[in-house]
């Protein structure tokens, strides 16, 4: 051997760490040799450790610039991660076992395969749905064509099964073509998060077709869902009503960390997506993405989503909504949650652009045992309407554009409660429904404090000290009690074991001129002083599986002051007894059994009027009345 004209090399080197491009092979031993007259350099690979069991020999010409490469990889139960970089970025996160050989010809950054592998236990990713699927068993071919993964079963991480075939055709994998589809019955769609995708994200699980084909530079996603298990998807509102960017993102997995979005691919793709959702399915349309103002809907329809990485999103489709909630900012830091009424014809429908969608949604929202003392003062109102304490609704109608809904705000009272027949107090109502100022200030008395305020037209009562005084310590009174009604239901539910049993505690204060002087032209005098107190207990039960419910009970009425505008005007004991039968299957129609104490004046004595009787309720919501 001439070591100056024809050099001889040779190599036996052991590895403690080997890494190909990002995996860690382990522990590796390579034996190779080098003679510069023929300029090919054989070698042998030796690689058996737990994750990566693999050998390879073969030879790297160094005077062939076409095809220098000519080797043979061997795989027994190895990992098999790194064949990721031969079929791009769309099938993602391989993992498993496989065993076979494959034989690499060609350029190295380029080569060609032929061979085969089986597979065991392995896995991998749509990188767009994010859906990881399994594959216990399967074949994968390495062609002239490119690569070939034939007919195998896949599934979910809940093991629901989906055929599966495809190719990646390629030339020395170059210029990727994909020919993929996958059909099931059942499984999981769709698993992403705000991170992977801004436009729409969530989880989706129902019968399913998909197909992936087309060039790397042109692939074409479709998706055809008809959802039929538990499923929710997000469609954020790009158009935030706040000023202002969100700097931070709260997830529910409460520990990890918002990361920045992943790169944009190095792919073009073009995914079709229509699902087909019935009441399993949750969809979030996020009004206000920095306040949380968001309606969470369940109902059905169909949607066909388009996106891709060069094409903006469009959405067409109508969803009809039968339940949800609405999540209502109040001057964006007090959130309360409103209902999606049911059968009042609520919907949403794109036809294009996400935020140019039409909206129909009702929505109630329930302020609890609210009195009517603020709202009508000193007007001459019925013992009914005086006495009232109990549940209010705040009908929220959002309207038109999805982007800018227009709200309108009405009140409402539960069904089969004497006030909702007062036919004064229900003109009352609409009177002050008609005046914008005054509903959005009733509205937001009630959402911030669950309180009526003075009504701001056409009172005679221009002092205004004890009204102030009265709200505050109405609405003090009202917070405490919540506290203590769920403390002491806790209390009844543990020792009886009964969870049906509820008991509720009220109170409020008021000026006894007001019973006396309904003009209000002497509450003047004693404008200041608040002289009475009404404290009201109640005790309810359901029977029969929730058919009749019986709610017991009563007021105490009695002076807080040494002076009262009233005579005999010590404690009063107001008992009620209210019994409810539930007709009908949609609990619509009811009957109520009842027997009422109120409060009565005679002259300047005060005493109590009883009333008993039966009356029957029905309700029913209509999205418009045709005259």
């Amino acid at each position: 051997m001439n070591i100056l004209q024809d050099p001889e090399l040779y190599a036996n080197l052991d590895i403690n760490k080997f890494m190909y491009n990002t995996d860690s092979i382990g522990k590796t031993q390579i034996i190779s040799s080098y003679q510069q007259s023929k300029g090919i350099i054989p070698f042998d690979i030796i690689s058996l450790n737990n994750d990566y069991n693999l050998t390879a020999n073969g030879t790297y010409n160094l005077l062939d610039s076409a095809n220098p490469l000519d080797a043979t990889l061997y795989l027994n139960h190895s990992k098999f991660g790194m064949v990721q970089q031969f079929i791009g970025n769309v099938i993602t996160h391989l993992d498993g076992r496989a065993n076979g050989s494959i034989h690499f010809a060609g350029r190295i950054e380029n080569p060609y395969l032929k061979g085969s592998a089986s597979l065991e236990e392995a896995s991998f990713m749509v990188d767009y749905t994010k859906v990881k699927y399994k594959i216990d068993t399967g074949l994968i071919q390495f062609t002239n064509e490119g690569i070939d993964f034939g007919n195998m079963i896949v599934s979910d991480q809940l093991n629901r099964k989906a055929n599966f075939k495809g190719k990646i055709l390629n030339q020395g994998f170059k210029h990727l073509e994909y020919d993929m589809e996958m059909n099931s019955p059942k499984i999981e769609l769709l698993n992403t998060d705000v991170l992977d995708n801004a436009n729409f994200y969530g989880k989706a699980v129902g019968k399913a077709s998909m197909t992936i084909k087309g060039p790397e530079e042109n692939i074409k996603m479709s998706i055809t869902a008809d959802v039929n298990d538990s499923s929710h998807i997000y469609l954020p509102n790009s158009t935030s009503k706040e000023s202002g960017k969100s700097e931070f993102i709260v997830f529910k997995k409460y520990g990890k960390t918002a990361q920045k979005s992943a790169d944009v691919p190095t792919y073009n793709l073009l995914v079709d997506l229509e699902v087909t959702a019935n009441n399993k399915t949750q969809i979030d349309v996020i009004m206000d993405d920095l306040t949380g103002e968001v309606i969470k809907a369940v109902g059905n329809g169909r949607i066909k989503i388009r996106a891709g990485n060069i094409e903006p999103l469009s959405i067409r489709g109508k969803y009809n909504i039968e339940s949800g909630k609405y999540d209502f900012n109040f001057q964006s830091f007090i959130k309360k949650p409103f209902e999606l009424i049911a059968e009042a014809g609520n919907f949403i429908e794109w036809t294009g652009s996400p935020n140019e969608a039409d909206i129909h949604i009702d929505a109630r929202y329930t302020a609890e045992r609210v009195s009517l003392n603020e709202l009508v003062g000193s007007a001459n109102f019925s013992n009914a309407v005086k006495s009232y304490r109990g549940s209010v609704y705040v009908i929220a109608a959002l309207r038109n554009k999805l982007a800018q809904p227009d709200i309108k705000f009405s009140l409402a009272f539960p069904q089969g409660n004497p006030i909702s027949s007062d036919n004064e107090f229900s003109q009352f109502i609409t009177r002050l429904e008609r005046d914008d100022n005054e509903i959005l200030k009733q509205v937001s008395f009630l959402i911030v404090f669950n309180s009526f305020a003075p009504v701001g037209f056409n009172t005679t009562n221009t002092n205004s000290a004890y009204t102030v005084t009265a709200i505050g310590i109405n609405t003090i009174s009202q917070l405490v009690t919540k506290e203590l009604n769920k403390s002491i239901t806790n209390i009844i539910n543990k020792a009886t074991g009964d969870k049906s049993l509820r008991f509720d505690i009220g109170s409020s204060v008021y000026n006894s001129g007001n019973l006396l002087d309904p003009t209000g032209a002497g509450i003047a005098i004693n404008a200041n002083k608040i002289d009475r107190t009404r404290v009201n207990l109640k005790l309810g039960r359901s029977f029969f599986n929730d058919k009749v419910i019986v709610n017991v009970g009563g007021d105490l009425d009695f002076n807080v002051r040494n002076s009262s505008a009233i005579q005999n005007s010590d404690l009063q004991w107001l008992p009620d007894l209210n019994i409810e039968f539930i007709v009908s299957k949609d609990r619509k129609l009811r009957a109520i059994v009842f027997n009422r104490n109120s409060l009565d004046i005679n002259g300047g004595s005060l005493g109590k009027r009883n009333r008993q009787g039966v009356s029957i309720s029905y309700r029913k919501d209509f999205d418009e009345i045709i005259w």
